[in-house]
């Protein structure tokens, strides 16, 4: 349930879960006669969820599925891409060995990088000669500074470049001379277990001529260890001089040149930093992940998405409204739902039951409702409304947070209202209402619409199509239909179960 932009009562929720002692199960308590939707502590298969562009480049070859697959096929887990995220499902214990394997993997390769420095012509007054490709640290290379400081002739200066452990960053900009600069940085671990920072940067002239390409530069390639971190280094650079000559076949040829350019030496100063990842989005595979609550969120992140607050059950007058049949035009929903009798059915976050009575009468004598929520104040709203109306084929259950609290196999159609854009544990969620379809069973997800101007909702109680459709099939479902026709704010999607998907 949510609110929206005029007034409307609403409280934040904290929901919390009992561990019974020494049973395993969690358990809360519910109205007079509601009965508890009671919960395995553990969930019966947990989730990997990685956004594949927080992956350092080095490591995205084995992050592939199918190089997962073959790495984890002693082990009970379905890999899958889900557009930028890469998701994987399986027991807790077969998911605990892929945590503690990728967060060695993110060890060996370091953290992200940033490389400070200027590159200038050697001061024609320095006392040293220089020799190519030689290292200053220490006095030297502050002896150095202190000469340049004084006589600069800056190519490039201060300019950074950024780059997570053994990727190529290019510079975007083209240095003055139309000098064109490529860098490459590296984080290996030595034999001896210590870390070490390559450096292999290269400025360049290109001069192409029909079908050869001269080019004349300055080469630096260093490692230094990473207790060097934070201090000046200064490189003498190699020059060099290349051509080459595209054949007819299209191969390139090295040829001699008898470029007779200066071989006046550049120098590289630099510091090298390493600093933590960016943010902590799904870096090491929690299918949640931290970051600023917004008014209207809980500070919750899946799939990047900010989990919105709970509206309270001060809300429910809302939720019963003359106009919302107008407004909302929920005798369209109903229709779109395709309601038959004997169905039974699940309405999860049912809260005052405007739709549960509704289903009820639908699914008539034969058919069955589940209605739950998790605050029990809504839930003895609805039981009150159920008694005045006399509606007896309704079975209300107090949920839980990370379980639908369904049996296997039992209904046919789940129904979530403007309700799923709250659920604070989603994976466990949809993963239980997974379990709980029947053979061609669907959930129907309506949500409003985000993007909209006409939709008088606020933002975080709105969904895209795209971001639930990624959320559901993470968790094993598929699209099999969605439509927004005759309803003013809202969208309903259907999914019904992959049958790829591990059904854990």
């Amino acid at each position: 349930m949510r609110s929206i932009h005029r007034s409307n009562p609403s409280t934040r929720l904290v929901a919390t879960a009992l561990i019974v002692a020494g049973t395993g199960f969690a358990s809360a308590s519910g109205p007079p006669g509601v009965p508890a939707v009671v919960t395995r502590a553990t969930p019966k298969d947990t989730g990997f969820i990685l956004r594949r562009s927080s992956i350092p480049a080095v490591l995205r070859e084995s992050h592939r599925p199918d190089s997962l697959e073959e790495r984890f096929a002693d082990a009970d887990i379905t890999f899958a891409r889900h557009g930028d995220w890469l998701v994987a499902t399986g027991t807790e214990a077969d998911i605990a060995r892929l945590h503690a394997w990728h967060a060695e993997a993110r060890e060996r390769t370091g953290d992200a990088v940033d490389l400070l420095c200027t590159i200038q012509h050697v001061p024609a007054d320095y006392a040293a000669v220089p020799v190519e490709g030689s290292v200053l640290g220490g006095e030297e290379a502050a002896s150095f500074l202190e000469l340049a400081d004084a006589d600069p002739t800056i190519i490039i200066d201060r300019r950074t470049l950024t780059a997570a452990s053994g990727e190529s960053t290019r510079w975007p900009e083209r240095i003055s001379g139309d000098l064109g600069t490529r860098g490459l940085l590296t984080c290996t671990r030595s034999d001896d277990g210590g870390r070490a920072y390559g450096i292999e940067l290269e400025l360049a002239e290109e001069n192409t001529i029909g079908r050869r390409t001269d080019r004349n530069g300055h080469r630096f390639s260093t490692s230094i260890p990473e207790d060097a971190s934070g201090f000046p280094i200064v490189i003498f650079s190699t020059p060099f001089t290349e051509s080459r000559v595209r054949g007819l076949d299209g191969s390139m040829y090295d040829v001699e040149t008898t470029d007779a350019r200066s071989r006046e030496l550049v120098a590289l100063t630099f510091d090298i930093s390493a600093r933590p990842p960016a943010s902590t989005t799904s870096t090491y595979g929690e299918p949640y992940r931290a970051g600023p609550a917004t008014a209207d969120g809980i500070g919750r992140y899946f799939f990047g998405r900010e989990i919105a607050q709970v509206m309270g059950h001060l809300g429910a007058g809302w939720l019963e409204r003359a106009s919302r049949e107008r407004e909302e035009r929920t005798d369209v929903l109903l229709e779109h739902l395709g309601i038959e009798p004997g169905q039974t059915i699940a309405d999860i976050g049912a809260g005052s039951g405007y739709y549960t009575r509704r289903l009820a009468a639908l699914t008539g004598e034969q058919g069955r409702i589940v209605a739950t929520d998790i605050q029990p104040e809504m839930l003895a709203i609805l039981e009150t409304r159920l008694r005045e109306e006399g509606i007896d084929n309704v079975e209300a259950r107090l949920g839980a947070i990370d379980d639908c609290g369904l049996a296997p196999s039992s209904v046919d159609l789940i129904l979530l209202v403007d309700v799923y854009h709250e659920f604070d544990h989603p994976w466990e969620m949809m993963r239980s209402m997974r379990r709980a379809l029947r053979p061609g069973g669907r959930i129907a997800l309506v949500e409003y619409r985000a993007n909209d101007p006409r939709v008088p909702i606020k933002p975080l109680h709105t969904m895209t199509s795209e971001q639930s459709r990624l959320e559901f099939e993470a968790a094993g479902f598929e699209l099999e239909s969605e439509t927004t026709e005759g309803l003013p704010w809202q969208r309903v999607q259907f999914f019904g179960k992959r049958s790829s998907a591990s059904g854990r």
